[in-house]
């Protein structure tokens, strides 16, 4: 498939045999993804890519200044930026325009910072 030009192959195989060797592995990490992904509405928590626009009020500021975690109770997992990713980052960590935060959180939270993150001429957080 890749020599036909695709970027990414998945295998069901590998994905499902890594999935097994993890249940054995990591049993209360698989729980744990399970109940936050759960769909039935009793605790839904997703993992998602959020992109700092240009004008966005987070842009130029640092994740604590940020407030994301207090303001929303979005747990900010990676900072995306130029094919690097800084993983658990800092409260003093820029966050810059172009940036993918890489956050974990409820649907309708992300939602807002979402909007946040694309918002043009607002006051910083």
């Amino acid at each position: 498939m890749k020599t036909a030009g695709a970027d990414v192959v998945i295998s069901p195989y590998a994905f499902a045999g890594h999935r097994i060797a993890q249940s054995f592995l990591r049993p209360n990490v698989l729980d744990f993804l399970d109940i936050a992904t759960d769909r039935s509405g009793a605790l839904q928590m997703v993992i998602e890519e959020i992109r700092i626009d240009a004008q966005s009020p987070l842009a130029g500021v640092t994740v604590g200044v940020s407030r994301i975690h207090h303001q929303f109770g979005i747990m900010v997992l990676a900072i995306r930026r130029d094919e690097q990713t800084r993983f658990n980052p800092t409260a003093q960590e820029p966050i810059a325009a172009g940036d993918y935060l890489i956050v974990m959180g409820e649907p309708a939270q992300l939602g807002k910072l979402e909007n946040l993150a694309a918002q043009t001429g607002s006051p910083r957080p």
